[in-house]
C-alpha cells in the first residue's frame, strides 16, 4: 500500500469545481496517502510552490516565468455575464450582431463557435459593473482587454472571488466577467447572458494547468499523483 502526503492547492475556482473529482478518485484509489488542500490566491499559490510548501497546484497557467513543471488539463474561456433582467439594450447589441449565450449554449460549448459574434467591450457603457480585485488572474486579463478597447467600466462593487460576483450579478446587481468553468459547472436558474468578448485569443483564452516545482525532489505520493 502506497503511503505519504501530498499538498495541493488551488484558488476558489479549482477548489469548487475541478479538484473535487480528481482528488476524490485519487484518495479512492490511494487510500495511505494523506492529502492537505489549500485555497489561496494565485499569487500566493505560486509563491508557495516556489517555497515548496506546496506539492502542486491548479490553477490558470501563471507558472511560465519560473522553473515549474506544467502540463496543461483544460483550456477556460472568458466571457461577460450580464443579467437577463437588464441585458444590454436593443439599440447597443442589434447593430453589432454580438451573440448572446445562456448557460445550455456554454455546457455545449457553442461559445468557441468562430462564427458567432463577440461583444466589444465599451459596449456595455455606463452599465453597473461588478469588478474583481486587481491582483484576480482573470481580472488581470480583462483589465488588459479594456484598456486595448480605451475603456472604463461602471465599477459598483469590487469582490476577492469571481464566484461572488457572478452570485451578485444573478441577483440583478451588474454585469461582471467570468471563466467559462463556473458557467458550466454552477447551478443554472436562467437569470444571465453570456457574451464572449473581443479581444485577442491570448487575453480571453486561459489554460487551466497542473503545476509542480521542477527542482523538488518528489516523495512518491506526488510522482504517483503526477
Amino acid at each position: 500500500l502506497l503511503t505519504g502526503e501530498l499538498s495541493i492547492g488551488g484558488a476558489n475556482i479549482s477548489m469548487n469545481y475541478i479538484l473535487p473529482d480528481i482528488i476524490t478518485a485519487f484518495s479512492a484509489a490511494y487510500p495511505g496517502i494523506r492529502i492537505t488542500l489549500r485555497e489561496d490566491s494565485t499569487i500566493s499559490l505560486k509563491r508557495l510552490l516556489a517555497d515548496e510548501a506546496l506539492d502542486f497546484v491548479i490553477d490558470s497557467n501563471n507558472f511560465t516565468d519560473g522553473d515549474f513543471d506544467v502540463n496543461t488539463l483544460f483550456t477556460n474561456r472568458i466571457l461577460l455575464a450580464v443579467p437577463s433582467q437588464y441585458a444590454l439594450s436593443p439599440s447597443e447589441i442589434k447593430p453589432l450582431n454580438a451573440t448572446a449565450l445562456t448557460a445550455e449554449d456554454i455546457a455545449n460549448g457553442r461559445h468557441w463557435d468562430p462564427n458567432i459574434t463577440p461583444l466589444p467591450i465599451e459596449a456595455i457603457g455606463d452599465a453597473p459593473f461588478l469588478a474583481l480585485f486587481a491582483e484576480t488572474e482573470i481580472f488581470m486579463r480583462f483589465q488588459k482587454i479594456c484598456e486595448t478597447h480605451h475603456f472604463t467600466p461602471n465599477t459598483i462593487m469590487t469582490f476577492n472571488q469571481q464566484f461572488t460576483a457572478y452570485q451578485f450579478a444573478k441577483k440583478g446587481s451588474g454585469i461582471t466577467v467570468i471563466g467559462d468553468t463556473v458557467v458550466r459547472l454552477a447551478p443554472d436558474d436562467g437569470s444571465m447572458r453570456y457574451y464572449t468578448l473581443a479581444s485577442d485569443d491570448d487575453l480571453s483564452r486561459r489554460e487551466i494547468v497542473i503545476s509542480g516545482d521542477r527542482k523538488t525532489n518528489r516523495q512518491n505520493a506526488a510522482q504517483t499523483f503526477k
